[in-house]
């Protein structure tokens, strides 16, 4: 596979991953991910939660489709670089009072096998 394959096969990978997301669908973020995927994200203790086994990444999303339920995603910057890349985003929410709250953040990526294989979220407020 040549380079140039290799990255258009790692981005259509990561493009079934976000709409997956957006669709917030768990298993079909399961079924765009590698069997040893590990998901460290942005939200939770430590200062967020990584899930590591197959019912913990179908269960963790959840967790964050409920707490994302209210923002305004934006996804941007998308680099895929043969079997690493990133992304970053952005996170819009209006409160009823009519504040605004934006979380701003990014994801380093690695693929493998024609799958994510990690996603390491961060974020910055």
């Amino acid at each position: 596979m040549t380079s140039a394959e290799l990255i258009r096969r790692n981005r259509a990978v990561l493009d079934r991953f976000l709409a997956a997301w957006a669709t917030r669908d768990p298993d079909a973020v399961l079924d765009s991910v590698h069997q040893d995927f590990v998901y460290s994200a942005s939200v939770g203790p430590k200062p967020g939660s990584t899930w590591r086994t197959r019912g913990e990444i179908r269960e963790g999303p959840k967790a964050i489709f409920t707490y994302d339920d209210g923002f305004e995603t934006e996804i941007s910057d998308i680099q895929i670089h043969g079997e690493e890349g990133f992304q970053t985003w952005t996170y819009r929410f209006k409160h009823e009072d009519g504040f605004q709250h934006t979380s701003y953040g990014g994801d380093l990526l690695r693929l493998e096998d024609g799958k994510l294989i990690e996603k390491n979220a961060s974020v910055r407020f």
